[in-house]
Protein backbone atom coordinates (compact mmCIF):
# COMPACT_ATOMS: atom_id res chain seq x y z
CA UNK A 1 0.00 0.00 0.00
CA UNK A 2 1.38 3.35 -1.14
CA UNK A 3 2.13 6.15 1.49
CA UNK A 4 -1.50 7.83 2.13
CA UNK A 5 -3.10 6.44 -1.31
CA UNK A 6 -6.99 7.08 -0.53
CA UNK A 7 -5.88 10.88 0.49
CA UNK A 8 -4.04 11.24 -2.47
CA UNK A 9 -6.78 9.42 -4.54
CA UNK A 10 -9.11 12.27 -2.98
CA UNK A 11 -7.13 15.23 -3.48
CA UNK A 12 -6.68 14.40 -7.02
CA UNK A 13 -10.87 13.84 -7.92
CA UNK A 14 -10.91 17.20 -6.33
CA UNK A 15 -8.30 18.83 -8.62
CA UNK A 16 -10.14 17.54 -11.40
CA UNK A 17 -13.77 18.19 -10.17
CA UNK A 18 -12.42 21.56 -10.08
CA UNK A 19 -11.29 21.99 -13.69
CA UNK A 20 -14.14 20.33 -15.18
CA UNK A 21 -12.55 17.10 -16.08
CA UNK A 22 -13.12 13.55 -15.42
CA UNK A 23 -11.30 10.87 -13.61
CA UNK A 24 -11.70 7.93 -16.28
CA UNK A 25 -10.92 5.37 -13.64
CA UNK A 26 -11.66 4.08 -9.87
CA UNK A 27 -9.69 3.70 -7.20
CA UNK A 28 -8.85 -0.08 -7.28
CA UNK A 29 -8.29 0.10 -11.04
CA UNK A 30 -5.47 2.55 -10.28
CA UNK A 31 -4.57 1.14 -7.17
CA UNK A 32 -3.69 -1.99 -9.36
CA UNK A 33 -1.75 -0.16 -11.55
CA UNK A 34 0.41 1.27 -8.96
CA UNK A 35 1.09 -2.66 -7.95
CA UNK A 36 2.51 -3.29 -11.40
CA UNK A 37 4.25 -0.15 -11.66
CA UNK A 38 5.94 -1.02 -8.00
CA UNK A 39 6.56 -4.58 -9.49
CA UNK A 40 8.70 -3.92 -12.05
CA UNK A 41 10.25 -0.87 -10.77
CA UNK A 42 13.77 -2.00 -8.80
CA UNK A 43 14.40 0.72 -6.83
CA UNK A 44 14.11 1.25 -3.32
CA UNK A 45 12.17 4.85 -2.68
CA UNK A 46 9.35 4.96 -5.83
CA UNK A 47 7.38 8.25 -6.15
CA UNK A 48 4.18 7.65 -8.53
CA UNK A 49 2.56 10.48 -9.87
CA UNK A 50 -0.55 11.09 -11.64
CA UNK A 51 -1.46 12.70 -14.70
CA UNK A 52 -4.48 13.71 -15.89
CA UNK A 53 -5.43 15.77 -19.36
CA UNK A 54 -8.60 16.99 -20.90
CA UNK A 55 -7.39 14.37 -23.41
CA UNK A 56 -7.03 14.76 -27.46
CA UNK A 57 -8.75 18.23 -28.63
CA UNK A 58 -10.75 18.35 -31.66
CA UNK A 59 -9.61 22.08 -32.49
CA UNK A 60 -6.19 21.83 -30.11
CA UNK A 61 -8.54 23.95 -27.17
CA UNK A 62 -11.93 22.12 -26.52
CA UNK A 63 -11.84 19.99 -23.85
CA UNK A 64 -12.97 16.65 -25.03
CA UNK A 65 -14.98 13.80 -23.20
CA UNK A 66 -12.20 11.44 -23.58
CA UNK A 67 -9.95 12.27 -21.01
CA UNK A 68 -6.18 10.84 -20.79
CA UNK A 69 -4.68 9.72 -17.49
CA UNK A 70 -0.92 7.85 -16.78
CA UNK A 71 0.74 7.08 -13.99
CA UNK A 72 5.05 7.64 -14.05
CA UNK A 73 7.07 5.62 -11.88
CA UNK A 74 10.30 7.01 -10.63
CA UNK A 75 13.41 6.84 -8.05
CA UNK A 76 13.06 9.33 -5.15
CA UNK A 77 16.10 10.01 -3.90
CA UNK A 78 16.02 11.16 0.01
CA UNK A 79 17.55 14.56 0.95
CA UNK A 80 20.94 14.61 3.28
CA UNK A 81 20.09 14.39 7.17
CA UNK A 82 21.31 17.68 6.81
CA UNK A 83 20.09 19.70 3.97
CA UNK A 84 18.15 22.69 4.53
CA UNK A 85 16.75 25.72 2.09
CA UNK A 86 17.34 28.78 1.39
CA UNK A 87 13.75 30.88 0.14
CA UNK A 88 12.64 33.94 -1.65
CA UNK A 89 9.64 35.44 -1.36
CA UNK A 90 8.06 36.80 -4.65
CA UNK A 91 4.42 38.43 -5.38
CA UNK A 92 2.39 36.08 -6.85
CA UNK A 93 -0.47 33.89 -5.95
CA UNK A 94 -1.35 31.01 -8.19
CA UNK A 95 -4.40 30.44 -10.28
CA UNK A 96 -6.54 27.70 -9.12
CA UNK A 97 -4.58 27.15 -5.81
CA UNK A 98 -6.71 24.60 -4.67
CA UNK A 99 -5.99 22.28 -7.62
CA UNK A 100 -2.80 20.46 -8.17
CA UNK A 101 -1.59 21.35 -11.84
CA UNK A 102 1.39 21.00 -14.12
CA UNK A 103 1.73 24.73 -14.00
CA UNK A 104 5.22 25.43 -12.50
CA UNK A 105 6.38 27.67 -15.38
CA UNK A 106 6.50 30.75 -13.17
CA UNK A 107 8.47 29.10 -10.50
CA UNK A 108 10.60 27.58 -12.01
CA UNK A 109 12.04 30.56 -13.85
CA UNK A 110 11.81 32.89 -10.40
CA UNK A 111 13.56 29.18 -9.16
CA UNK A 112 16.49 29.62 -11.55
CA UNK A 113 16.92 33.66 -11.24
CA UNK A 114 17.20 33.52 -7.80
CA UNK A 115 19.52 30.08 -7.11
CA UNK A 116 22.33 31.93 -8.56
CA UNK A 117 21.85 34.51 -5.19
CA UNK A 118 22.08 31.18 -3.26
CA UNK A 119 17.76 30.65 -2.82
CA UNK A 120 16.57 26.94 -4.04
CA UNK A 121 12.97 27.65 -3.70
CA UNK A 122 10.90 30.80 -3.70
CA UNK A 123 7.49 31.85 -1.56
CA UNK A 124 4.13 33.33 -2.53
CA UNK A 125 3.36 35.96 -1.42
CA UNK A 126 -0.33 37.77 -2.52
CA UNK A 127 -2.15 40.83 -2.79
CA UNK A 128 -2.33 41.65 0.80
CA UNK A 129 1.54 40.72 1.62
CA UNK A 130 0.22 37.47 2.96
CA UNK A 131 2.89 34.39 2.39
CA UNK A 132 1.39 31.77 0.86
CA UNK A 133 2.94 28.22 0.09
CA UNK A 134 6.43 27.29 -2.16
CA UNK A 135 6.55 26.08 -5.71
CA UNK A 136 5.72 22.62 -4.52
CA UNK A 137 5.21 22.65 -1.04
CA UNK A 138 3.35 23.82 2.21
CA UNK A 139 5.23 26.64 4.66
CA UNK A 140 5.24 26.62 8.62
CA UNK A 141 6.79 28.99 11.24
CA UNK A 142 7.34 28.68 14.52
CA UNK A 143 7.96 31.21 17.26
CA UNK A 144 8.23 30.37 20.64
CA UNK A 145 5.70 26.98 20.98
CA UNK A 146 3.47 27.93 18.34
CA UNK A 147 3.23 26.54 15.02
CA UNK A 148 1.85 29.15 12.59
CA UNK A 149 0.61 28.01 8.48
CA UNK A 150 -1.18 29.73 6.41
CA UNK A 151 -5.58 28.70 5.80
CA UNK A 152 -6.38 29.80 2.62
CA UNK A 153 -5.57 30.32 -1.48
CA UNK A 154 -3.31 27.34 -1.10
CA UNK A 155 -2.84 23.72 -2.00
CA UNK A 156 -3.34 21.80 1.38
CA UNK A 157 -0.86 19.17 1.18
CA UNK A 158 -1.10 15.82 2.52
CA UNK A 159 2.25 15.53 4.44
CA UNK A 160 0.88 19.05 5.50
CA UNK A 161 -2.29 17.61 7.13
CA UNK A 162 -0.62 14.61 9.16
CA UNK A 163 1.68 17.04 10.27
CA UNK A 164 -0.58 19.19 11.70
CA UNK A 165 -2.10 16.17 13.29
CA UNK A 166 1.71 15.11 14.85
CA UNK A 167 1.94 18.29 15.97
CA UNK A 168 -1.17 18.88 18.27
CA UNK A 169 -0.03 16.92 21.70
CA UNK A 170 3.22 19.33 21.77
CA UNK A 171 2.40 22.54 20.22
CA UNK A 172 -0.10 25.59 19.91
CA UNK A 173 -1.37 25.69 16.14
CA UNK A 174 -2.28 28.63 14.29
CA UNK A 175 -4.02 28.62 10.30
CA UNK A 176 -3.98 31.91 9.56
CA UNK A 177 -2.80 34.50 7.12
CA UNK A 178 0.92 34.82 8.04
CA UNK A 179 1.83 38.73 6.52
CA UNK A 180 5.19 39.43 5.44
CA UNK A 181 5.88 42.21 8.04
CA UNK A 182 5.74 39.03 10.51
CA UNK A 183 8.53 37.29 9.13
CA UNK A 184 11.27 38.39 11.19
CA UNK A 185 9.32 37.59 14.31
CA UNK A 186 9.79 33.66 13.57
CA UNK A 187 12.30 31.80 14.18
CA UNK A 188 11.81 28.68 12.48
CA UNK A 189 10.97 27.54 8.92
CA UNK A 190 9.75 24.05 7.57
CA UNK A 191 8.15 23.54 4.68
CA UNK A 192 6.71 20.08 3.50
CA UNK A 193 5.63 18.09 0.61
CA UNK A 194 5.50 14.30 -0.78
CA UNK A 195 8.63 14.00 -1.58
CA UNK A 196 10.64 16.34 0.79
CA UNK A 197 8.86 15.23 3.94
CA UNK A 198 9.89 18.02 6.47
CA UNK A 199 12.90 20.51 5.02
CA UNK A 200 14.14 22.88 7.09
CA UNK A 201 14.44 26.49 6.49
CA UNK A 202 17.76 28.55 6.65
CA UNK A 203 17.05 31.33 5.16
CA UNK A 204 13.69 33.27 3.67
CA UNK A 205 15.22 36.70 1.94
CA UNK A 206 17.60 37.88 4.39
CA UNK A 207 16.03 36.56 7.42
CA UNK A 208 18.37 33.49 9.50
CA UNK A 209 15.90 30.81 11.01
CA UNK A 210 17.24 28.49 13.38
CA UNK A 211 15.62 25.11 11.80
CA UNK A 212 18.56 23.04 11.29
CA UNK A 213 19.60 23.51 14.42
CA UNK A 214 20.41 19.96 16.22
CA UNK A 215 17.37 20.92 19.17
CA UNK A 216 15.53 22.44 17.00
CA UNK A 217 11.42 22.41 17.14
CA UNK A 218 11.59 21.12 13.26
CA UNK A 219 14.44 18.61 13.94
CA UNK A 220 11.65 17.32 16.50
CA UNK A 221 8.67 17.66 14.13
CA UNK A 222 11.12 15.69 11.12
CA UNK A 223 11.68 12.51 14.03
CA UNK A 224 7.73 12.73 15.19
CA UNK A 225 7.12 12.02 11.01
CA UNK A 226 10.02 9.47 10.47
CA UNK A 227 8.70 7.51 12.82
CA UNK A 228 4.82 8.04 11.44
CA UNK A 229 6.04 6.71 8.86
CA UNK A 230 7.66 3.55 9.91
CA UNK A 231 4.56 2.94 11.85
CA UNK A 232 2.09 3.60 8.98
CA UNK A 233 4.20 1.02 6.43
CA UNK A 234 4.76 -1.77 9.41
CA UNK A 235 0.64 -1.21 9.77
CA UNK A 236 0.42 -3.16 6.42
CA UNK A 237 3.30 -5.27 6.61
CA UNK A 238 5.01 -3.34 4.01
CA UNK A 239 8.94 -3.74 3.57
CA UNK A 240 10.13 -1.13 5.49
CA UNK A 241 13.34 -1.03 3.43
CA UNK A 242 11.06 0.02 0.02
CA UNK A 243 8.91 3.22 0.05
CA UNK A 244 6.13 4.49 -2.25
CA UNK A 245 4.90 8.05 -2.16
CA UNK A 246 1.89 9.53 -4.55
CA UNK A 247 1.81 12.27 -6.36
CA UNK A 248 -0.09 13.84 -8.91
CA UNK A 249 -1.00 16.52 -11.32
CA UNK A 250 -4.42 17.58 -13.55
CA UNK A 251 -3.72 20.19 -16.83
Amino acid sequence: TPFHLLDHFHRFEKSAQLLDLQLPYSLEIIEKGIDELIDCFDKENIGIKFYLTGGESSDAFTLSNDPSFWMIAQEINPQPLDYALNLKTISHQREWPEAKTTNYQLATYFAKKYRQQGYQDIIYVDKEQNLLESSTSNLFFIKKNTIYTPSSNILEGITRNIVLELAKPYFSIELRPISLSELKEMQECFITSTTKEICPVNLVDDHKMESSQFDSKTSFLKNLFQDYTLKFHHSFKIDSTRGCKITHSVF
